[in-house]
């Protein structure tokens, strides 16, 4: 079997990464067509066994981005094709209209845009028609009822959780003698790094000691960066940039914090996290919630609140019980649901036409 890949950019991020476990889970013959240059990831694929075709297309007229993208499908034949992004939906699904692969797009956050934006997309989907068979895989069902309604509700939309590398053994705390707290995301504005590094200035105030280590790297770090400044926080907060291996940070944290927005629709990085044996206090939110899926196994703190949030981590630095109640049990939860294999297979049998009843997709 041969399945084409498609994705935006090639930046190290949840989409890319959830399409990276798909290919280690599967024995197919893969190509990834990167609509835009090199990235973070570059170097990553290769490595899977994956041929990658950087296509330059993000910033060229969109009748070169239907030429190419064609091309491609030609040159591949592909028998499914998996698209992780959701942009330009009409034109790439016009660019694969003679192609007899089904196509499964994933939706990784929430709808954004209102009625114009759907709109023009209807009106797109009339100026480009296309026939090529289409399914939604949602990474939530938070993400899965805002694409509910306009344009998408024409296509069949499934919640997929998504995959994550658990370790081979649960992380055992190196860090001390004074806790280390982190957070792993990209640093952009669907998060809520700020309430966090709020939160981090009021424990410091408070005589909590404690070090916030920040993994990854985006458009807000210099915002960020500011922020630490001004709260006179340089000494606790430690900027890390992207990290391959984040199983290896974990085992170094007494806790980890995830502050977000409802821009979000999953959050891998907590799903990793709870599958180390990591105790985890997070936003409260609709798919932070589902993450947790009525466990108990996780911590809640009202989303954008620097108070609540400082609460929420002194009470869990206090418990000295925390990450052995977590340990195999956050594990467990997080293999059941998040297994890359699964994920897979999941996906395979869902482009093949398997179907669920009816009140398990609507």
């Amino acid at each position: 079997m041969r399945i084409l890949h498609i994705t935006n950019v090639d930046e190290a991020g949840g989409t890319n990464t959830n399409c990276l476990q798909f290919i280690r889970a599967s024995p197919a013959a893969h190509t990834l067509a990167v609509l835009d240059g090199p990235g973070q990831m570059q170097a990553r694929w290769p490595r899977e066994r994956v041929e990658v075709r950087y296509l330059n297309l993000l910033r060229g007229d969109r009748a070169r981005l239907v030429r190419e993208l064609g091309k491609t499908v030609d040159d591949i034949k592909p028998d499914a094709i998996l698209l992780w992004c959701c942009i330009r939906i009409p034109l790439i699904r016009f660019a694969l209209r003679h192609t007899a692969a089904r196509l499964g797009i994933h939706l990784g956050n929430p709808r954004t845009g209102g009625v114009w934006a759907d709109r023009l997309l209807q009106a797109q989907a009339v100026a480009l028609p296309s026939t090529v068979e289409t399914r939604l895989f949602s990474c939530s069902e938070h993400v899965r009822r805002s694409f509910a309604t306009g344009y998408w509700q024409r296509f069949e939309n499934r919640v997929i959780y998504n995959p994550i590398d658990l370790p081979e053994v649960l992380a055992v705390p190196t860090a001390a003698p004074a806790s280390c707290l982190g957070m792993v995301a990209r640093l952009d504005r669907i998060k809520d790094h700020a309430t966090l590094i709020r939160a981090a200035a009021r424990l410091r105030d408070q005589g909590v000691g404690f070090a916030l280590e920040l993994v990854g790297d985006g458009p807000a770090r210099a915002e960020l960066e500011q922020l630490v400044d001004r709260l006179d926080l340089r000494a606790t907060v430690r900027f890390l940039g992207y990290l391959e291996n984040v199983p290896e940070r974990l085992a170094r944290w007494s806790l980890f914090v995830y502050s977000t927005t409802e821009r979000e629709g999953l959050g891998n990085s907590v799903v990793e996290a709870l599958g180390a044996g990591l105790p985890c206090v997070v936003s409260d939110l609709p798919m932070m919630r589902e993450i947790d899926g009525g466990t108990g196994l996780m911590s809640f703190f009202r989303a954008a609140d620097p108070v609540d949030c400082a609460a929420k981590i002194g009470s869990a630095l206090r418990d000295p019980q925390l990450r052995a109640r977590v340990g195999a049990a956050g594990r467990a939860h997080a293999r059941a649901r998040h297994d890359p294999a699964g994920y897979c297979a999941q996906i395979m049998a869902y482009l093949a036409g398997d179907r669920q009843p009816a009140e398990a997709s609507a």
